[in-house]
């Protein structure tokens, strides 16, 4: 590869990241974040080779910050897949079109840090079993967490405020307990929130924990 001749340019490859990523990482373009960095669209190949390049950058960017996060986890092994469910949900919260971008094929490469963290802590608090049950584990859960902020981010787009003032949007305890007796699926005020994610995930733990894999 030739090297890079001219100036050298005002902004970092940082720089570059926090754009694209304020922008969303599910369908930036370079010229939008090259605009936001007030450069020209060529000028952002002195720190990056391709689109491509800086979405894998912007999910190292992640990666590290959720890893920083996971210093915190404490608790059984438990308490740390709940937690892992709860760092990934703010996480997707918080970076728009990430739940998109971890569809592609090769984003898990972008993790391996964060698991291989978040896995030896779970097998040290008592999993029963060795690192690839484990990553089974993870893995099952955080499907489910993406599938279920996929969901709620086309209702939000869907429905907008409506999702939230929706008349069937059962609030009281009275309401959820009508749902419950009927074979449909309802609207409740959870749907704008986090669905059945944290009931989904007790039900995966429960599933381990009488060894059901």
């Amino acid at each position: 590869m030739s090297k890079k001749t001219g100036p050298k340019p005002t902004f970092t490859a940082t720089d570059a990241v926090r754009a694209a990523t304020e922008i969303g990482l599910g369908n930036f373009t370079l010229s939008e974040v090259a605009r936001r960095l007030g450069v020209a669209t060529p000028s952002l190949y002195r720190v990056i080779s391709s689109r491509e390049d800086l979405v894998g950058m912007c999910l190292d960017d992640v990666n590290s910050e959720m890893l920083r996060r996971a210093q915190s986890i404490d608790g059984t092994w438990q308490d740390c897949i709940r937690a892992m469910t709860n760092l990934l949900w703010s996480m997707l919260e918080e970076v728009k079109g990430l739940d998109r971008v971890l569809l592609g094929a090769t984003a898990h490469t972008h993790f391996v840090q964060l698991f291989e963290f978040i896995g030896k802590m779970i097998l040290e608090r008592g999993f029963h079993g060795g690192p690839s049950r484990v990553m089974f584990a993870l893995n099952f859960v955080s499907d489910t967490v993406l599938a279920a902020h996929l969901q709620l981010v086309a209702l939000r787009e869907h429905l907008g405020d409506e999702l939230s003032e929706n008349p069937e949007a059962h609030t009281t305890e009275s309401d959820t307990a009508a749902v419950e007796n009927e074979f449909r699926i309802v609207p409740t005020q959870q749907w704008g929130e986090r669905g059945w994610v944290d009931r989904k995930v007790d039900f995966i733990i429960a599933g381990f924990e009488r060894n059901l894999d």
